[in-house]
């Protein structure tokens, strides 16, 4: 799909976070449906994940769902909590229902802990996995030092996935500055994808940019990549995907940019 000219070839976000107020919680940013969908209808754009966060701006499975379906390139990704759910599998069932393709596990939103709620996680993987559903994963977790994790949360990740191996995972911001741990992680097993949303925007110009350009040359089938919505806009994180992709033969480019995370979520890119 990508022209001769590598500058033209298109995008699908992977990771974008509209609300159902239009607020952004943190900063003074637009963070509508109707914004999103301008830039997702932009040229270079095949579509995107609408992803909800549970507990942020009046997140509704419902409601989030409507709001998703009001526009055609998006793909609606439930906001959920293992914790505060009752009955997991009872709750994604309705989130399979409702036309959800997968959930997003943001764990300072939720007020979840890997170490704390394993069990519920180990649940929320296995049922994502009967129902067909992706779990995204944040790996950002660095907060205010009162609620920052004193365990690795990696390790207890892969407490979890050794568990849960059928199991679709996308690892949300690729793990911050430790890119290359879980790079190592996704890179031998297909159930895994490497999301660089945040990372490849927050971090430009340090040595994480010479990483990115390694695993886009050594590991383009397991790497997707995302705006963040509304904290980048989708336009952004391609012409900078495309700085550091620069020299790369067509088909890795196709491959970071659309293909893999279409083919994880069982889209059509043709």
């Amino acid at each position: 799909m990508c022209q001769e000219a590598k500058d033209n070839c298109p995008i699908f976000d992977s990771n974008a976070h509209p609300t159902l107020t239009g607020r952004w919680p943190t900063k003074n940013r637009d963070a509508s449906f109707n914004l999103l969908s301008k830039q997702i209808n932009q040229e270079e754009v095949i579509g995107g994940c609408a992803v909800g966060l549970w507990n942020i701006e009046s997140y509704n499975h419902i409601s989030y769902a409507n709001s998703c379906n009001k526009y055609d390139k998006m793909v609606p990704i439930a906001g959920f909590s293992p914790k505060n759910n009752s009955s997991i599998k009872e709750e994604l069932t309705k989130l399979r229902e409702l036309g959800f393709k997968g959930i997003k596990i943001h764990s300072r939103s939720c007020n979840s802990d890997l170490t704390l709620d394993k069990n519920r996680f180990i649940e929320t993987f296995k049922y994502a996995a009967k129902l067909d559903l992706i779990v995204m994963y944040c790996s950002f977790l660095s907060i205010e030092i009162g609620q920052f994790p004193t365990t690795d949360p990696y390790w207890d990740l892969i407490e979890i996935l050794k568990k849960c191996q059928e199991t679709k995972v996308i690892i949300v911001h690729g793990g911050v500055t430790r890119l290359l741990l879980y790079a190592e992680l996704v890179r031998f097993n297909p159930n895994l994808l490497l999301d660089l949303s945040f990372t490849i925007m927050k971090y430009r110009n340090s040595s994480i940019d010479d990483d990115i350009k390694f695993l886009f040359s050594t590991l383009d089938q397991r790497l997707c990549l995302g705006s963040d919505f509304p904290e980048y806009t989708i336009e952004d994180v391609r012409d900078n995907a495309l700085r550091l992709a620069n020299g790369l033969p067509t088909d890795k480019i196709e491959n970071i940019f659309f293909k893999n995370i279409m083919n994880f979520l069982n889209l059509n890119y043709d």
